[in-house]
């Protein structure tokens, strides 16, 4: 992916005098690369060669747009190509035209597919904090704690600020009684 993407740069981005049709086959040859297809059994039946009656699967990830910057490229594709349709001949116009869809289509996809890799990380992340929260809180909440790493481990998740490293522990001699007593009046 990463050296289409060169030739992207190369051939249509940087390119003085680029061809619709070379930019087309970069971008299909991308599209082919990055997208696997899974046929139906319609299509396993018909077998005509024709692409509608499958289904693409983006196998790009989020790390794999970092370190192509495939996305960053097909977007200086697009504008590349909108440049090169304003000032082409009308001959070559719905080529470019053809181009432009094809980029936009791609970067489109590659969007959906990081976002949803994102949500994914997201809901996994949410859920092992709250896995790991309820099996602390339910360790270590009740009474007090035995020794200094109990206590740092119950302070940094009840997210208090630590002022020393270790923390001292509470004094051991609190009682904590059944019922509570009225709190005291004032003298007027």
């Amino acid at each position: 992916i990463s050296s289409i993407g060169k030739s992207l740069l190369t051939d249509v981005v940087d390119a003085i005098d680029p061809s619709p049709e070379r930019a087309t086959d970069i971008l299909l040859t991308l599209q082919n690369e990055s997208c696997k297809q899974k046929p139906t059994a319609a299509a396993a039946s018909n077998n005509n060669g024709s692409n509608d009656t499958n289904d693409n699967t983006c196998i790009v990830t989020i790390a794999i747009l970092e370190n192509t910057r495939i996305g960053k490229t097909l977007t200086k594709t697009v504008k590349a190509c909108k440049r090169h349709k304003r000032t082409a001949s009308q001959e070559e116009t719905p080529q470019w035209e053809k181009a432009l869809e094809l980029a936009e289509t791609l970067l489109t996809i590659y969007k959906s597919a990081a976002d949803a890799e994102a949500k994914q990380t997201a809901i996994k992340k949410k859920k092992s904090e709250a896995a790991a929260e309820e099996a602390s809180s339910a360790e270590s909440s009740e009474g007090l704690p035995s020794n200094t790493s109990a206590y740092k481990a119950r302070l940094i998740t009840q997210k208090k600020e630590l002022y020393k490293d270790p923390p001292a522990l509470p004094p051991s001699h609190i009682l904590i009684e059944e019922t509570w007593v009225k709190s005291p009046k004032r003298d007027n």
